[in-house]
């Protein structure tokens, strides 16, 4: 440390180590990377579009799309057998998520979390609904969990960047 501004009623102590600036532009860095990721890896948008030719004859869509691409499955409605929703017991509070019911094994249609439980079982029963009644020649069902990414992980980027951006500030000063 060294003395800055003495005077006979205040004494201003500035700090002489350029660590402590780089260690708070790291760590506000680590906030921004913390963001991002949840901006481009956490939202999601969940599309299943089925169409049934004939009673027994069909096939559905389902797309999953994030920020950086998509990706599309095809299942043929006689390899479909449904949806349910999955409960994950965390120790605090529960998860749900979609899974899509087929021959091969379950296929998660959404992404697990806390909220949203009604609105997962609804998609769900509508699902089914479909698959159960022959009658019905389209369904269309979509789940959007990019709501609670985007906001979270901007947050996250603007308060790590306001961080960076005042130790940028020290540093220069300094």
């Amino acid at each position: 440390m060294k003395n800055v501004e003495p005077t006979p009623l205040r004494l201003s102590l500035q700090p002489n180590n350029l660590m402590t600036p780089i260690r708070t532009m790291l760590f506000g860095s680590a906030f921004v990377v913390a963001g991002l990721a949840a901006i481009v890896f956490g939202g999601e948008l969940a599309t299943l579009t089925c169409q049934r030719l004939e009673p027994t004859q069909g096939s559905c869509q389902f797309v999953r799309s994030r920020l950086l691409g998509s990706d599309e499955t095809t299942i043929p409605l006689n390899q479909f057998q449904g949806a349910k929703v999955d409960v994950i017991a965390f120790s605090k509070r529960d998860a749900y998520r979609v899974v899509l019911l087929t021959d091969g094994g379950k296929v998660p249609f959404t992404t697990a979390s806390s909220g949203g439980a009604e609105e997962k079982q609804k998609n769900a029963d509508r699902i089914n609904a479909f698959i159960s009644n022959s009658g019905k020649t389209s369904l269309h069902v979509q789940q959007d969990d990019r709501w609670l990414a985007y906001p979270f992980g901007g947050i996250f980027v603007l308060l790590g960047g306001g961080v960076v951006l005042g130790s940028l500030r020290v540093l220069r000063r300094g």
